[in-house]
């Protein structure tokens, strides 16, 4: 089993931007800083080949303009405004693909979900299927 902690804000997938007739990767800085969380928390595990399940939750804190009661009471709470927890999601595979897993049709069973709490951070943990080693 692999967890990986990503402290901040969760980040949202967007399209490729264009410049002329060029494509680019406007959130390479994103995807970089979990790629490097990733390799620390992996500890040398890259490219998982077998079939694998992965859990991650997305802790968002409270909007400001709420009162602090209102704001402590949502805390633990899920979270059903935007962003999509499926753009959400689309980031950490683009950034892991190749690295953490060969390729994301590996996935096998996927649970996302958005929580409030008081630290915005981004909580993935993998597991393979059959294999204890990398458990």
């Amino acid at each position: 089993m692999i967890v990986v902690e990503i402290p901040g804000k969760p980040v949202s997938w967007k399209r490729p931007g264009r410049r002329g007739s060029r494509y680019y990767d406007s959130q390479l800085n994103e995807k970089n800083l979990i790629r490097w969380h990733y390799k620390m928390a992996a500890e040398g595990i890259l490219s998982l080949s077998e079939p694998l399940s992965v859990d991650i939750q997305y802790h968002i804190s409270p909007p400001i303009s709420l009162s602090l009661i209102k704001r402590l009471k949502l805390i633990g709470s899920f979270h059903s405004k935007k962003p999509d927890v499926d753009n959400l999601t689309k980031i950490i595979f683009d950034a892991l693909n190749g690295l953490a897993w060969k390729d994301d049709a590996q996935i096998a069973f996927l649970s996302a979900s958005k929580i409030y709490a008081e630290e915005e951070k981004t909580v993935l943990t993998i597991k393979t299927f059959g294999h204890e080693n990398h458990e």
